[in-house]
C-alpha cells in the first residue's frame, strides 16, 4: 500500500482490495483444515467458535472507513486546475 500513496494513485487500492485480492481468494481459497457440516455444527454454539467472527467484522469495517478516509485525502485528478 505504500506505493499507492506515494505514487499519488488512490484509485489502485480500491482495485487491489476489490480486484486482486478476490482472485487470489478464489484461487487459492481451499482449506482442507475447514470443518465438516458435522464439526460445524458442533461448533456454533461455542464462543471460541463465534469471536474471530465477530473480531472480523469490527476490524473489517475499521479496514473500510480507514481506506475511505486515505481515499479522501488526496485528489483523484491531480491535474491543475
Amino acid at each position: 500500500m505504500y506505493l499507492c500513496y506515494t505514487a499519488h494513485l488512490p484509485l489502485l487500492y480500491i482495485f487491489i482490495v476489490y480486484g486482486v485480492l478476490p482472485v487470489l481468494d478464489d484461487l487459492f481459497a481451499h482449506d482442507w483444515a475447514n470443518p465438516t457440516l458435522e464439526e460445524f455444527m458442533e461448533l456454533e454454539d461455542q464462543w471460541r467458535f463465534k469471536l474471530p467472527l465477530y473480531i472480523n467484522i469490527v476490524v473489517e469495517w475499521f479496514a473500510y472507513f480507514y481506506c475511505i478516509r486515505e481515499l479522501l485525502k488526496h485528489p483523484l485528478y491531480t491535474q491543475p486546475v
